[in-house]
């Protein structure tokens, strides 16, 4: 994310009376290389700076400072999330500090969460998107309520995908399929439940296996 990114020539510098000089020319282009460089390498220092345009290695830094461990698979945005998240987790932890921290990783949209004072019950169901399946916001959720939320407060989780659209036509017949990704911050049970429309020969199969380890 660089706004001020421009390629350095240092001719411009020069007076006229020297700038179509050889030797100056030869001097400035072999320079020209070194001073770009020099401002890529600025660049890099300026966008470190801000937590939307961390760099690779900016986003190791901090991920070393806050103890973070990525997944292998995360996103360089995904893991400037992260880094945000951790930022922003600061005491106290108030209801509006965690709708605060649930709207940055979900969206305001993304999610419903109501909490039940006199049974210290906290019910948070989060909609699913085919952006977002890979896991990584299910990891930051679970994640950020084990360090914000009090020890006496119970939660329940649940995570909606809706698989309206998931129709395949192929040749003169149409199946209607859903495949369900088990990840280490998946939950364990699944409800499904659809309405099925179709005219002649249909042929519907179900299969569901969870395994540990």
């Amino acid at each position: 994310m660089r706004t001020i990114s421009r390629n350095v020539d240092l001719k411009q510098y020069l007076p006229e009376v020297i700038k179509h000089n050889r030797e100056f020319k030869v001097l400035y282009n072999a320079q020209n290389t070194q001073v770009n460089a020099i401002w890529q390498a600025l660049e890099v220092v300026f966008d470190n700076e801000f937590l939307e345009s961390l760099t690779e290695y900016g986003c190791q830094r901090w991920e070393g400072i806050l103890n973070i461990i990525p997944q292998k698979s995360e996103t360089l945005e995904s893991r400037r999330k992260n880094i945000w998240i951790r930022f922003n987790e600061n005491l106290p932890y108030t209801w509006k500090r965690l709708v605060l921290l649930m709207d940055a990783i979900c969206g305001k949209n993304g999610y419903t969460m109501e909490l039940y004072h006199n049974e210290y019950f906290l019910d948070v169901s989060v909609k699913l998107t085919e952006q977002n399946l890979n896991g990584d916001m299910i990891k930051q959720i679970v994640e950020m309520f084990q360090r914000v939320l009090p020890a006496n407060i119970a939660y329940e989780k649940k995570f909606n995908y809706d698989s309206e659209n998931a129709i395949v036509k192929v040749g003169s017949f149409t199946t209607i399929a859903q495949y369900i990704d088990v990840l280490p911050y998946m939950p364990t049970e699944y409800q499904y439940d659809c309405d099925i429309f179709t005219s002649g020969v249909i042929c519907v199969g179900i299969h569901m296996e969870i395994k540990e380890g």
